[in-house]
């Protein structure tokens, strides 16, 4: 009898270790997919802050007024700025929109490249520094190495 609960005893233990030892093998896949995307995310973030201080350094700062914010070409909301570069009035669209900032009649820097003063810029900080964050949280979670 003894052997018999001894033997049935080591069975449920058994299946029970490889209980875990399967949850800890998908476990650790998830944990390697979120330390690969966080890496990647943390990457574009960085690569986003390179753009913009590349931006502010090789192009000519102009001050600018928003004129407009609305829908452009299906469902993207610009904002149109108004400008002068070289004495020359501009007005255009900006590719990057950001609704907490970007009202109507506010000033604000944009970047002109002298090769083509027609097509103003503006860093992305903002947004760089939270895909960045977001993939510094996707890592440190991944890494984590508590069971």
């Amino acid at each position: 009898m003894q052997d018999k609960l001894k033997k049935s005893f080591m069975e449920a233990s058994d299946e029970r270790m490889l209980k875990n030892r399967r949850k800890n093998s998908n476990k650790k896949s998830s944990d390697k997919v979120l330390v690969i995307a966080g890496l990647f995310f943390i990457c574009l973030g960085l690569i986003g802050h390179y753009y913009s201080y590349k931006m502010k350094v090789d192009y000519d700062s102009v001050p600018a007024v928003i004129t407009k914010v609305g829908k452009s070409r299906g469902k993207d909301t610009r904002a149109y700025v108004a400008y002068t570069y070289n004495d020359v009035p501009y007005e255009s669209a900006l590719d990057y929109y950001n609704a907490f900032t970007m009202k109507k009649g506010r000033e604000i820097t944009v970047y002109i490249d002298p090769e083509y003063p027609d097509i103003p810029e503006v860093p992305v900080n903002g947004l760089s520094t939270f895909i960045a964050l977001m993939g510094l949280v996707a890592f440190g979670v991944g890494m984590d190495t508590k069971e």
